[in-house]
């Protein structure tokens, strides 16, 4: 139940068994629980955005996780069908900085396979467990400066339901901040 009284989707969700991300934030406290995650994945409190037609919350491991990814992401994959294949047919793609919203694999695998750029993509981290996995990577457009990105993919069973994606330039770190950092 939301605070205004509003009823929450979560009830619609069995999250008995979900497991325990073992990652530790910045300040080495433990990280929420996966099953937390998942009431977040279609949240009704903001515009365009609808409960996600979970059907059940088994997931993925990471080794398969990352060989999805990694068979979309090969320069030598150019089949829109087998580039596309890791997404359930009523999956959605999300661009909140651009406001776009895609419903339907077949809306975005079309797009996709006239984009007017050549893309390559370079995978630095994935985190995540089962039915949620975060991407970071970096993303270069005809052989340009890389963009660093963030990409959120939720899960219904072995498919990608809902991927979100973040894009922004990187920038100098700035001098007056360097006796904090632990990295340049």
């Amino acid at each position: 139940m939301h605070r205004d009284g509003r009823a929450c989707h979560a009830a619609q969700l069995d999250l008995a068994g979900a497991p325990d991300i073992h990652r530790r934030d910045s300040l080495g406290q433990r990280s929420t629980r996966a099953r937390d995650f998942a009431p977040r994945a279609g949240r009704l409190d903001r515009p365009g955005r609808s409960v996600v037609p979970w059907a059940n919350l088994s997931g993925v491991d990471e080794d398969t996780f990352r060989a999805m990814l990694l068979r979309q992401f090969d320069p030598a994959n150019t089949v829109p069908d087998t580039s596309h294949d890791m997404y359930h047919d009523d999956a959605v793609l999300e661009f909140p900085q651009s406001g776009e919203r895609f419903e339907g694999v077949e809306n975005f695998r079309e797009w996709r396979s006239i984009y007017p750029a050549a893309v390559t993509y370079e995978i630095h981290e994935i985190r995540g467990s089962d039915d949620l996995w975060v991407v970071e990577l970096s993303v270069s457009y005809d052989g340009g400066p890389p963009s660093y990105g963030v990409s959120i993919h939720e899960l219904r069973g072995d498919k990608i339901v809902r991927e979100t994606i973040y894009v922004a330039e990187g920038w100098e770190a700035p001098e007056w901040r360097a006796k904090w950092r632990a990295a340049p």
